[in-house]
């Protein structure tokens, strides 16, 4: 099985195990699914880290009616009703009480792919995501010096910008307890070493 292979089934697989997981992985998991992707493939060989990024998801009905509603020939709320969405995950570290104020994914950086195991945290009416998803990303944007926008499946458009200076989440649960995310990782290992 090739990386792309190997990376598409982790994608498919991942989701569902953490789901199997407990309490702990089921809404706004990214801190816990990068640490199951990264150490999952650490495991198969592969030199994975965390990338922590910054999120701006939007339909697109928001490109379409947004700038109308910049200039001022359309309201807000007007744009609402047409179906525009916009979602913006910010860097203000209180920007939520107990959460992570960013997005953090998992990098393949020899093989230039981001790997987002917990993109589905973003699905909204309007903005849908599949739950899981890998794409490729350019050198500038592993540099840091450049956003990658993807389009994705159900309408979808995010924005990833990579975080100069990350927060401190590697001190979170999700991240340093390993019973967190042993089993699981031992889990995809052996599904993703079977025969496709």
């Amino acid at each position: 099985m090739d990386t792309q292979q190997l990376v598409h089934k982790l994608c498919a697989l991942a989701p569902s195990l953490m789901d199997e997981c407990g309490y702990w992985l089921t809404q706004r998991r990214c801190i816990a699914s990068t640490r199951v992707g990264v150490e999952t493939l650490r495991a198969l060989g592969f030199d994975a880290e965390p990338l922590p990024v910054l999120v701006q998801a939007c339909n697109r009905e928001f490109l379409k009616y947004g700038p109308l509603v910049t200039k001022g020939k359309m309201s807000a709320e007007e744009a609402k009703k047409k179906g525009a969405r916009l979602l913006v995950i910010d860097d203000n570290p209180e920007s939520e009480i107990g959460g992570y104020p960013g997005h953090l994914v998992v990098l393949l950086k020899a093989e230039r792919l981001m790997i987002d195991l917990d993109i589905g945290q973003f699905n909204r009416p309007g903005i849908e995501t599949p739950r899981a998803v890998s794409m490729e990303v350019s050198p500038a944007f592993i540099a840091g010096t450049d956003d990658v926008v993807f389009e994705l499946p159900h309408n979808a458009l995010m924005l990833f910008r990579r975080v100069k200076k990350p927060y401190e989440w590697r001190h979170s649960p999700d991240w340093a307890e390993e019973k967190r995310w042993r089993r699981i990782v031992r889990r995809l290992v052996d599904k993703l070493k079977e025969s496709p």
